[in-house]
């Protein structure tokens, strides 16, 4: 039998927070996740003291400083759960449709929530821990041709509380049903984007905890400033595509957008919509393929009115 506890084995579960860094009430809502690494991390450090009670040239005892408290969420890209992350990084969407709804989360607003976190170790009696104001502060996605489609959000929090008495209510838990990497596709100013091999899209809020003096060890609060948003890649040089290189060489911005798409009603859409690329490449490394490098740095965009859109297709009522 396996020694100790199991990753299969714990649960996930998360509430928004009416005020920062207070737990709330009623019923939370399990999470499906690939892994979960944000965790207090205390700082110990050691100070040369002379003259000291020590004989030897050993240290004394080292002093506790502050905790911080961070780590990454890896979770899969779905149709229902992952707008729940969206929410924290972006905060709440514009909800359009009746029974096939669209959401629309847009970078640039103050309103991001705060939420709990308890993380809930069935199989260790004693072992839960809980998370008060947990905010989402960056969010990197893969684009790739073929694998499982996730997407990795960095967290931060205020409080970690161990051997935590679950208290998540009722737990609701939604439909899964995952987007496939096959289901996917790039496109430039609304065109699909030819022969595009591999790439990253990357967002962060810039988020900074504050360290103020306390002497609970934790920090005052987090703060969020302006955001930054970068699309990388790779695509194969084509007669098709040979026009991003001219973009790039004369900094004439455009739109890029990554689709996960299982039909009409059920897709996600991850949208730059304005773009400046630098002129890297192409590379000749050999007698096939000319690859040409992508990158480049969003801006906000007037029209979208932000520069960084998720457009979330489902029929779930409301995030």
């Amino acid at each position: 039998m396996p020694v100790g506890g199991q990753g299969k084995n714990v649960s996930i579960f998360q509430q928004i927070e009416a005020t920062e860094g207070v737990k709330p009430t009623g019923n939370y809502r399990r999470l499906p996740v690939k892994s979960f690494t944000l965790a207090p991390n205390e700082n110990l450090a050691q100070d040369v003291v002379l003259s000291s009670a020590a004989t030897t040239r050993d240290p004394l005892d080292p002093y506790r400083d502050f905790i911080d408290i961070t780590g990454e969420a890896v979770v899969p890209l779905d149709l229902t759960n992952i707008g729940h992350w969206l929410r924290m990084l972006l905060g709440s969407p514009t909800t359009t449709g009746t029974t096939n709804l669209t959401h629309v989360f847009r970078s640039g607003s103050n309103a991001l929530p705060s939420v709990a976190i308890e993380k809930v170790y069935s199989d260790i009696a004693g072992a839960n821990e809980g998370y008060l104001g947990v905010r989402a502060n960056t969010l990197s996605v893969p684009i790739q041709q073929s694998g499982v489609a996730d997407a990795t959000f960095g967290l931060m929090a205020l409080a970690h509380t161990p051997n935590l008495t679950s208290a998540p209510g009722t737990p609701t838990t939604a439909t899964f049903e995952r987007f496939n990497r096959f289901q996917g596709s790039v496109s430039r100013n609304g065109a699909a984007l030819p022969a595009f091999m591999q790439g990253t899209l990357t967002f962060s809020n810039g988020m900074e905890a504050v360290k103020a003096i306390r002497n609970d060890r934790r920090i005052e609060g987090i703060d969020w400033a302006e955001t930054s948003a970068q699309f990388e890649g790779t695509v194969r040089l084509t007669a098709a595509n040979a026009a991003i290189l001219t973009d790039a060489i004369a900094g004439t911005p455009c739109s890029l957008a990554y689709q996960l798409q299982i039909n009409a009603q059920r897709s996600l859409t991850l949208e730059l919509p304005r773009v400046t690329l630098a002129p890297i490449g192409p590379r000749l490394e050999g007698p096939m393929g000319i690859d040409l490098p992508v990158r480049g740095l969003a801006s906000f965009d007037s029209t979208a009115a932000c520069m960084f859109r998720v457009t979330l297709l489902n029929q779930t009522a409301a995030y």
